[in-house]
């Protein structure tokens, strides 16, 4: 019976690191396709990702999620703000290893005016706690990330302590279990809302 176990568990570790190595291959080629798209167009690029741990990040209800959420929420924002944008060869909804994303290049490509979106967009994820299930990133013509930091804002806060997100993170502070756990019922939650 341990026999059975400790094979059982070799053979799950393995799974969980090739499936590990995939998600880090698939987030380089996210980074190099970003590359791409600010070289050919000189514009920002807002980009909108799934903020779920673990290696399982491709699960319909994620999409589904994702989805709702964009053109329920994110889509009737960016055009009240009047941030225009268009999407790279048509591609909505992108799914690969690292999760489910959304690549928008913007109308806009200085600083100072994707300083501005980066401050609308951070008044969107603080307006309601089902923001903070997602990363919405904005690039600049030189793939640099705008920060909360880079415009004197306070950093995100873990949607289960409300202590800094990325401290919680980084010290490991609650259970994949229990992030997995809330998240599922946030988003189950949001479905329901807009079925």
């Amino acid at each position: 019976m341990i026999f059975l176990l400790k094979k059982y568990i070799k053979k799950r570790n393995k799974y969980n690191k090739h499936k590990e190595q995939n998600i880090l291959y698939s987030r380089e080629k996210r980074y190099l396709k970003q590359k791409q798209i600010l070289k050919k167009y000189k514009k920002g690029l807002l980009i909108i990702s799934l903020n779920i741990p673990g290696i399982n990040k491709t699960k319909k209800i994620y999409k589904l999620f994702l989805k709702k959420i964009f053109y329920e929420k994110i889509i009737v924002f960016l055009k009240k703000e009047k941030i225009f944008f268009f999407y790279y060869k048509n591609e909505k909804i992108i799914k690969d290893d690292a999760g489910f994303y959304l690549n928008l290049i913007l109308n806009k490509y200085t600083q100072r005016s994707l300083n501005k979106i980066k401050k609308k967009i951070i008044k969107l994820e603080n307006s309601n706690e089902i923001f903070s299930l997602l990363d919405i990133d904005i690039m600049n013509i030189f793939h640099t990330k705008i920060k909360r930091s880079d415009l004197k804002i306070n950093p995100r806060k873990c949607f289960l302590c409300n202590k800094n997100a990325k401290l919680c993170s980084f010290k490991k502070n609650h259970s994949l279990k229990k992030i997995l756990s809330f998240l599922k019922k946030k988003i189950k939650k949001f479905l329901l809302k807009y079925k």
